[in-house]
């Protein structure tokens, strides 16, 4: 499985978040990817879960576009490690997308009241081999520095993982 982002720019809210970013993820490698601030890696971690569109560039993965269309399919390849300081996305992000909530909140399941689970809570789920690992791609938002040694071993059993985090 190949994650490739080429010439991707994003703006919120009038600030351009990135511009022109391009990488390529690969199984078996720890990509990591750094971007302006703690929240710009949070979005960009969300593009590449396909619950925030790009202004221009584009995601794929294993050559197809990721879109709003195909995103929810994606979904179900992807663990999604979020940012344990980050608030849980709003909720019109997940209408099209409910079917695949259990794969991409793997690690921090969203409880039946709706809450996510905060990454530190890991801990307490228990070691990374408790995952759903079926999945080829993790996607990390702001890893906790002590999580990364995990994240190094999920790379080397052949999974494409990335690593978005601020400057």
């Amino acid at each position: 499985m190949v994650l490739e982002v080429k010439d991707a720019t994003l703006s919120m809210d009038g600030r351009t978040v990135f511009t022109g970013l391009s990488f390529v993820a690969c199984e078996g490698q720890l990509t990591r990817v750094t971007v302006g601030s703690h929240a710009d890696a949070t979005l960009l971690a969300r593009v590449l879960t396909g619950f925030v569109a790009l202004d221009s560039g584009f995601v794929t993965i294993d050559g197809e576009l990721l879109t709003p269309y195909s995103a929810r399919a994606f979904r179900r390849l992807m663990t999604y490690l979020p940012d344990e300081n980050a608030s849980r996305p709003p909720a019109e992000d997940f209408v099209p997308s409910l079917e695949g909530l259990d794969q991409v909140w793997a690690i921090s399941p969203i409880s039946p009241m709706g809450r996510m689970s905060p990454m530190s809570s890991m801990s307490r789920i228990g070691p990374m081999g408790r995952m759903s690992l079926a999945n080829k791609l993790v996607i990390a938002a702001n890893p906790p520095s002590e999580r990364l040694e995990d994240l190094k071993k999920l790379a080397e059993e052949g999974r494409v993982v990335v690593v978005v985090m601020e400057n």
